[in-house]
């Protein structure tokens, strides 16, 4: 799938979708007691969707604009930016972050 992905892209929605995966699971490992993650990287229609899913219970992050000195609280702000749509939900599975990025053919 990623060298679908790669190839159906520009080089410039592959480096988002490598932020977007290295952001979400940096978050879910520093934030949750998950032992483990599922990405997923995905085509649909002209957009590349990635998931990320930890084992963990809690409450859906949301973005929020940090403030000046913060040490946390830019990650989630930057990946939204760089996406199309985002969201999260809950399942059995854990909690997953997803992102969608508008796919610039090359």
């Amino acid at each position: 799938m990623a060298r679908c992905v790669a190839e159906a892209c520009t080089s410039t929605t592959w480096t988002r979708s490598h932020t977007v995966i290295g952001e979400l699971a940096a978050n879910a490992l520093e934030h949750t007691a998950s032992r483990s993650l599922a990405v997923t990287l995905a085509l649909a229609g002209r957009s590349v969707v990635v998931t990320v899913t930890d084992e963990g219970a809690g409450d859906i992050p949301v973005t929020a604009l940090p403030e000046g000195d913060d040490e946390h609280g830019r990650g989630l702000f930057m990946v939204a930016a760089l996406a199309h749509r985002w969201g999260g939900r809950r399942s059995r599975q854990g909690l997953t972050g997803w992102r969608r990025l508008l796919c610039r053919r090359p």
